[in-house]
């Protein structure tokens, strides 16, 4: 492992949120592609792939500490290696927000909460589910409502659910896909006037 990433990790989300910098500078992408490295500038937008919109506040914490700041033309390029320790400080800070959120609901300190209060704690992280939502993400995860001994790695994992899934069920990123593609222009985005249509 490293940084405290499994191979499995390191190889998969990690290494495509890396590529995916590098391959938007097409243009710089041989310099930097022989060596594994992409430009400072580009970190954020590879923690963004890697850690989602949810750890927007995190990522600003992270990058406020990286010594030689983001500047393409000041800033050496980034490594592969320092790219995983990014990415491990953000998952720390999301760890750590989530847990302080679990032990407030855990009040007599024997390491459980309820789905009801799993639930609860999902609302100062940006997500209100509704029922609809709530059954569906509790059924992938093999859940059941009246669940009252969920330890934090469950938690974890539900949250990691929910995240995946933005909140929303299953038909409606069918039904949001569906409008997004009738205004799409071919390239994957959409001009904004046409935003002001859907």
């Amino acid at each position: 492992s490293l940084e405290g990433f499994k191979q499995a990790h390191l190889n998969g989300e990690i290494k495509a949120s890396f590529d995916a910098c590098q391959a938007l500078e097409k243009k710089d992408l041989k310099i930097l592609q022989d060596f594994k490295q992409i430009f400072a500038d580009q970190i954020q937008i590879g923690l963004v792939y890697f850690a989602d919109l949810y750890s927007s506040a995190h990522l600003r914490k992270v990058l406020d500490t990286i010594e030689h700041g983001l500047d393409r033309e000041t800033s050496p390029p980034v490594t592969f290696y320092e790219f995983v320790t990014c990415c491990r400080r953000v998952r720390e800070a999301m760890l750590k927000e989530v847990y302080e959120l679990y032990l407030s609901f855990d009040k007599d300190g024997q390491g459980f909460i309820s789905a009801a209060q799993m639930r609860q704690l999902c609302i100062p992280l940006g997500f209100t589910l509704v029922d609809e939502e709530w059954k569906e993400l509790l059924a992938a995860k093999s859940l059941q409502e009246n669940e009252r001994n969920l330890d934090f790695d469950t938690v974890w994992s539900f949250i990691q659910e929910v995240r995946d899934q933005n909140g929303f069920t299953q038909s409606e990123q069918v039904e949001l896909t569906s409008s997004f593609n009738k205004f799409c222009d071919g390239s994957g985005e959409m001009p904004n006037l046409q935003a002001m249509g859907l």
